[in-house]
């Protein structure tokens, strides 16, 4: 199934990058969080470090935040 991340992007010209380095670790279901600014969820394989690829992403221009999403809501 995989762990749900949530990520920030505050700067929009970055978005695309960052979905597509998520796309290139096997990520799926990337898609905004309504109503909550910059804010996006994306759904990591089981294989994959998810400590290592969150390190990645918080070290990338333009993203705020990134972490497990403690807080599951249904699709």
């Amino acid at each position: 199934m995989g762990k749900r991340i949530v990520f920030e992007v505050s700067i929009s010209a970055q978005e695309e990058r960052v979905k597509g380095f998520l796309v290139s670790t096997g990520a799926t279901d990337i898609k905004p969080q309504f109503g909550i600014p910059y804010t996006f969820t994306a759904i990591i394989p089981d294989n994959v470090d998810i400590q290592a690829l969150l390190s990645q992403l918080r070290a990338t221009l333009g993203v705020g935040r990134a972490d497990v999403d403690a807080w599951r809501f249904p699709s």
